[in-house]
């Protein structure tokens, strides 16, 4: 293995730190950061599979679920009276996607950026839209 490319250093460069950890304000930084990771897993002995960054053993490094996403941790409204895509209605990435969450399809999409990113191993599409969430909120702090 190279040195600075174990699964380790791919955590410390890309997940740096527990997402319910994450300022709010880095949240949207956060998740591009970790998607953005995923189109070099390989260069750190890591692979994709079914939603799990796995290390050459198969050892589980990192879920791409709800429980890693700073966004989720800020802005997922569970409770009871929130449902679909209002419980993500205060999330920057919904917010950007014109109130439509991640997990969810777009009249103009084949499936969901987060559903290509697990499914398809395509980050992609997320990728697309957290940098779009970033240019929104940058626009709207200078304002």
């Amino acid at each position: 293995m190279v040195r600075g490319k174990s699964p380790k250093d791919w955590l410390r460069k890309f997940y740096p730190g527990d997402a319910s950890r994450v300022r709010k304000a880095n949240a949207v930084v956060h998740s591009l950061q970790k998607w953005q990771g995923l189109r070099v897993l390989k260069e750190y002995g890591l692979c994709l599979q079914d939603g799990i960054v796995l290390d050459e053993n198969g050892k589980p490094v990192l879920h791409l679920g709800s429980d890693t996403c700073a966004l989720c941790a800020h802005y997922y409204d569970s409770s009871p009276d929130s449902i679909g895509n209002d419980s993500c209605k205060t999330c920057p990435l919904c917010i950007a996607r014109d109130g439509i969450a991640c997990d969810a399809v777009r009249e103009d999409e084949e499936s969901s950026p987060y559903w290509k990113g697990v499914i398809d191993e395509n980050p992609e599409a997320m990728i697309l839209w957290l940098e779009k969430a970033a240019r929104l909120e940058a626009e709207r702090k200078t304002k």
